[in-house]
């Protein structure tokens, strides 16, 4: 069967349709490669400062309110200002007590692959304040009550020799001064007697803060001490010993 001159006429203008350059195919052009993966590092160092975005503001104004609240309490003595210093330390040791943020913080800290000095340094000094009270709130309570408490009666204590009250300066000025021996000692006996009256006191305190080391794995407060102001306790304690020897055989 032969085609009729408009079914030819149609085909040859399809043709030129379709070879027109508006209708070829367009070539895709080539994908960009995928960045590369992020190193340690630059994890690590993203995750820090978020951490210290995080946590820095709120740590900044309860330090900052822990020392002016211990302030008023030394420059008045008063007991709500005790009260007020006990409260805020609380609260500070609280909010690093975290599980979460110390469960962070640790594995940036065991990482060890941010190299910016300043930004390791950082890491440190937060992974040792977390890590330090990482202890039961129970526990955390009974500590800083109870070391509040000393503080304020060993700050608050006067040496008394008859109806007089000595302050510590005026101590030193009796000791350095007064032409009375039997007055400086009675001064001196006087201001050196808050030791047995809070002896009990620092020996139950020394107790708990050896079984606050003892839940973070420490064989003492000592000893969580020494590691967590980044010191090698095994070697302060052959410098003392050391110290000790030299010194003691003088006085043989």
């Amino acid at each position: 069967m032969k085609a009729s001159h408009a079914t030819v006429a149609l085909a040859i203008l399809l043709a030129g349709v379709l070879a027109s350059p508006g209708c070829k195919p367009k070539t895709q052009e080539p994908a960009e490669p995928p960045p590369p993966p992020k190193t340690e590092e630059e994890i690590m160092t993203e995750r820090m400062q978020a951490f210290i975005e995080e946590v820095i503001p709120e740590a900044k104004r309860l330090e900052v309110a822990v020392n002016e609240a211990y302030w008023e309490a030394y420059t008045t003595g008063k007991d709500d200002a005790y009260k007020a210093a006990e409260e805020t330390e609380l609260e500070l040791r609280t909010y690093f007590s975290d599980e979460a943020k110390y469960k962070e913080i640790k594995e940036i800290y065991d990482a060890g692959a941010i190299k910016d000095p300043r930004l390791a340094r950082q890491v440190i000094l937060l992974y040792n304040d977390y890590a330090e009270n990482q202890i039961s709130g129970d526990l955390m309570k009974k500590m800083v009550a109870l070391g509040t408490e000393i503080e304020k009666e060993f700050n608050t204590h006067r040496a008394k020799v008859g109806d007089e009250e000595y302050n510590r300066n005026a101590v030193k000025d009796v000791l350095r001064s007064s032409p009375d021996s039997n007055l400086r000692e009675q001064v001196w006996v006087s201001h050196k007697s808050i030791g047995a009256r809070i002896a009990p006191k620092v020996l139950e305190l020394v107790k708990l803060r050896n079984e606050a080391a003892a839940e973070l794995g420490y064989k003492s407060y000592w000893e969580m001490r020494m590691v967590l102001q980044e010191h090698d306790p095994d070697k302060v304690t052959t410098i003392f010993d050391d110290l000790a020897e030299q010194t003691q055989k003088p006085y043989e």
